[in-house]
């Protein structure tokens, strides 16, 4: 796949119906320094936005407002030496499907480099309490 390096991860079955198919799952209490997906280097050049379906659940099934939860979506053309923020997500009740315009810069980045190319991050910015769970799904570069 094109993700490359995952903290915390589950690869979920439809199991605990977080979401349908192959979707990633993290536990957001982790206690391994950071709880975060990455993906490979992506070429961009014919891309125009990044698309995928995020959701926060709760072990018992209930989410409130006490329950928060940020995950940050960035991205990087330096292998991860400094990283943009293309989005900040914040828990819901439902499940959301987010649709994100490639930004013009990182646009004029991926078309003069020769060599490489873009990476994403979802990386969870705010820790939570236990039994809180975040899950990614549906990523699609159009």
């Amino acid at each position: 796949g094109h993700i490359r390096h995952v903290c915390y991860e589950n690869v979920n079955n439809n199991t605990n119906n977080y979401f349908s198919g192959q979707a990633l799952h993290f536990g957001a209490d982790c206690g391994c320094g950071g709880v975060e997906a990455i993906t490979r280097e992506l070429n961009i050049t014919q891309a125009k936005t990044i698309s995928f379906a995020f959701h926060v659940i709760a072990k018992n099934n209930c989410i409130t407002t006490t329950n928060n939860i940020t995950v940050a979506l960035e991205w990087t053309y330096d292998e991860g030496i400094s990283w943009s923020r293309l989005i900040t997500m914040y828990n819901q009740e439902r499940a959301q499907f987010f649709n994100i315009t490639l930004p013009s810069d990182m646009m004029a980045i991926a078309q003069t480099r020769n060599i490489g190319g873009v990476r994403f991050r979802w990386t969870q910015v705010e820790r939570v309490v236990k039994d809180i769970y975040w899950a990614i799904d549906n990523i699609r570069l159009e």
